[in-house]
């Protein structure tokens, strides 16, 4: 399941990197200059008996200081859905991997928070589910 995993993470990466601007990354990368984006896992569902697998990711973005206008307006940028959001970078496309067609779906949105050094943060959580893989 790791090599499965890995290439989700580096598959979403990929098509986050439509977005122009930003670091994007496959893993947590907390020293990265803002803006940055990055990509980690989060649920997994076996659902053995209808034979997909659902998994879900989380794409955090840290923007920058809240206090900072440009921070705020590419967190309502990505936030919605033109050209340069998260949903329409990830869901312009299902991920070939292995042996299946993974549709993205982007479920939710965090909206804005921020953590203890004022850095604006927004988290989506995406959905990610094929026929049953046997990994």
């Amino acid at each position: 399941m790791t090599e499965l995993v890995t290439d989700i993470r580096d598959g979403l990466a990929a098509n986050l990197a439509a977005l122009t601007g930003y670091g994007v990354f496959s893993y947590v990368n907390p020293g990265a200059p803002l803006p940055a984006i990055w990509v980690y896992p989060d649920e997994i569902e076996f659902n053995e008996s209808v034979g997909t697998d659902t998994r879900q990711f989380i794409i955090e973005a840290r923007l920058g200081s809240v206090s900072e206008r440009s921070a705020q307006e590419n967190a309502d940028a990505l936030m919605g859905n033109g050209t340069f959001s998260i949903r329409k970078a990830l869901e312009s496309d299902t991920l070939a991997i292995g042996d299946g067609e993974w549709q993205v779906n982007v479920t939710k949105c965090s909206g804005y928070r921020y953590d203890a050094q004022e850095t604006l943060i927004v988290q989506w959580t995406v959905e990610l589910s094929t026929p049953n893989l046997d990994t």
